[in-house]
């Protein structure tokens, strides 16, 4: 069952990272991929909060077991950051 928790999570990241990619790439269209910048700039960031929180730097709620409190932001964010390199520019 956990497999199928994180298929699902890593297809729910990937679409929605891919569909704002998209949306910010057809809004400024140039030559620089503007999209996918946002699309990794997002992720560094999402990463870099979830890391803080577990090096105890952010306070995570009392209701979280240490386990959440230490694990990435998962599947979520490392399908995205895959499906942000997938699209081919230009």
């Amino acid at each position: 069952m956990p497999i199928l928790l994180i298929a699902i999570g890593g297809a729910a990241g990937a679409v929605a990272r891919y569909a704002m990619d998209v949306t910010i790439a057809t809004r400024l269209d140039g030559a620089f991929p503007w999209g996918t910048f946002a699309v990794n700039l997002s992720g560094s960031f999402a990463l870099g909060l979830s890391r803080s929180r577990s090096l105890g730097l952010i306070a995570a709620s009392s209701s979280q077991g240490s386990s959440r409190r230490n694990t990435g932001v998962g599947p979520a964010g490392g399908g995205g950051e895959r499906a942000a390199r997938f699209p081919a520019k230009g």
